[in-house]
């Protein structure tokens, strides 16, 4: 059996079909630079099958204009990729406490 729960390595076997509960790649926005919205449409039109999160690392999304942040997520929605804040939510529980944490989630909704 493979160590990889969802592949063999056969040349005829591939991935489940998305939402996959196994086998899941994400990706990760960049923590210093950011990248625009066409280099994100391509990468998703090219590989998209493949992508299955895209994930904003380390508060990045706390950087990227509003109009930006909702560009990207629906960008990425269109390809069936699920965003995450990754640890930004614990980040703001820990420093702004529960109401800073409900704060942030009024302005994501």
């Amino acid at each position: 059996m493979s160590a990889y729960r969802w592949k063999s390595f056969d040349v005829n076997e591939d991935r489940p079909s998305k939402p996959r509960r196994y086998g899941v790649t994400e990706m990760r926005s960049p923590h210093y630079t950011l990248f625009n919205h066409n280099v994100l449409q391509d990468i998703f039109e090219s590989m998209g099958d493949c992508v299955d999160g895209l994930k904003f690392c380390g508060g990045s999304d706390s950087l990227m204009s509003k109009a930006f942040i909702k560009q990207v997520i629906d960008t990425a929605h269109q390809h069936d990729v699920y965003v995450s804040t990754g640890d930004w939510a614990e980040h703001m529980i820990h420093h702004k406490g529960p109401s800073g944490f409900k704060d942030y989630v009024e302005v994501c909704s």
